[in-house]
């Protein structure tokens, strides 16, 4: 998802001469940070006002801070000049735009998403190079599984006691916690980059 700010200034009877590709620059990387900042602070406009994690995902990624977990949404987020007149905030990690937005997940194929039921076994899953089927495969290989309700289950040998590694669900409610766009604070941050320019402060 990429958004953009468009900033245009009136000047009456003044000659200024300011590196305007320059204060864009600025203006990108201060957008960066104001991005980052809001994950990290939970919240857009005050501190831990958004939804907070389900049981569910607190237990897959061992963490409560929503959007807080590998650390690669945060990374991904980076500004991008467009000729001279332009800069372009951007991110291009994959549920970006339903992280920031909000909405429902459904399965692109068969019925159920399947849903790692907590950090051991998102962990396997990643070293089966994501791929559920490597996953299972490998899991039939030392025990068995099996399908029960909204549950796959593994027993490791001969082992009694069945192990839920999936929980199925047809869709994912995905709260809407923005932390990419233009507020009024950063309105006015920006605006304050080009108004020391114009005074000459920068």
């Amino acid at each position: 998802r990429e958004e953009m700010l468009s900033y245009s200034l009136k000047l009456k009877e003044r000659n200024i001469n300011i590196d305007v590709p320059k204060l864009l620059d600025r203006a990108g990387r201060y957008m960066v940070s104001s991005s980052v900042g809001k994950i990290m602070m939970g919240g857009s406009t005050k501190p831990g006002e958004w939804a907070e994690n389900s049981a569910l995902t607190v237990a897959i990624k061992r963490g409560s801070n929503p959007l807080r977990d590998t650390g690669q949404l945060m990374s991904s987020i980076h500004h991008t000049m467009r000729g001279t007149d332009s800069v372009v905030i951007s991110t291009n990690r994959t549920g970006a735009r339903i992280q920031n937005e909000g909405g429902t997940i459904r399965p692109k194929k068969g019925k159920y998403l399947w849903i790692p039921a907590n950090y051991k076994v998102r962990q396997d899953l990643m070293r089966s190079g994501w791929s559920i089927t490597n996953l299972i495969r490998k899991l039939k290989a030392t025990g068995k599984c099996r399908k029960s309700g909204h549950a796959f289950l593994y027993r490791k040998g001969k082992e009694d006691e069945w192990e839920v590694i999936f929980i199925l669900k047809e869709s994912v409610h995905i709260p809407q916690r923005r932390f990419f766009g233009f507020e009024e604070k950063d309105r006015v941050e920006i605006n304050k980059i080009f108004r020391k320019a114009m005074d000459g402060s920068v």
